[in-house]
C-alpha cells in the first residue's frame, strides 16, 4: 500500500466531509494522532482501520490508493438497485440475472454501458471483499459478478 496517497487521500476526503482529526480519530477508535499519521504518511493504515475509514468517509476503498470514482458511477449503482427492485417485484422472487446483466438491462439501450459496468464492477469488487460475500456465496466476485454457477 503506498502510504503517501493513501494519506493523502484520507486528508482529502476528511476535508470534503468537514471532520476534524479528531472528529474521523473517534468515529473509527484511534487517537488523533494516530490520523495525522496517516495523513502525513508517517505510519501506515491497517486494512481494518482504512475499511472503518472507508465507511465514515463514505469513500470505496479504491479511493484511498488514487482512484476516483465518477460521480454518475455513485448515480448508476443506485440506479441499478432501484431497476433491480422493480425486476425482483416482476418477477416475484429469484432473479437469475448476473448482477452485471442486471446493470447493464437498468441502464437502457441510449446508455455506455461499458464505461458504467467497469464503473460499477470496480466498486462492487470493493463492496464484495470488505464484506467478505465471498464466505456467504461461495463464489470470486467474478463467479459472482458473472453469475456462473459453481458444481458442487
Amino acid at each position: 500500500m503506498d502510504k503517501k496517497i493513501v494519506g493523502k487521500q484520507i486528508k482529502k476526503a476528511r476535508t470534503e466531509k468537514n471532520l476534524s482529526q479528531e472528529e474521523l480519530a473517534q468515529k473509527i477508535g484511534v487517537s488523533r494522532m494516530m490520523i495525522s499519521r496517516y495523513e502525513i504518511s508517517s505510519s501506515d493504515v491497517p486494512i481494518e482501520k482504512l475499511q472503518k475509514i472507508s465507511k465514515v468517509l463514505e469513500k470505496p476503498i479504491s479511493y484511498f490508493f488514487g482512484e476516483e470514482p465518477k460521480h454518475d458511477s455513485q448515480q448508476v449503482w443506485k440506479e441499478a438497485q432501484k431497476y433491480l427492485e422493480l425486476l425482483k417485484q416482476k418477477v416475484g422472487g429469484d432473479i437469475l440475472l448476473s448482477p452485471k446483466e442486471m446493470l447493464v438491462f437498468s441502464l437502457g439501450p441510449n446508455a455506455n454501458t461499458e464505461q458504467a459496468v467497469n464503473e460499477a464492477k470496480t466498486i462492487m469488487k470493493n463492496w464484495y471483499i470488505a464484506n467478505k460475500l465471498e464466505d456467504s456465496t461461495h463464489k470470486t466476485f467474478e463467479e459472482w459478478w458473472e453469475n456462473v454457477k459453481k458444481e458442487n
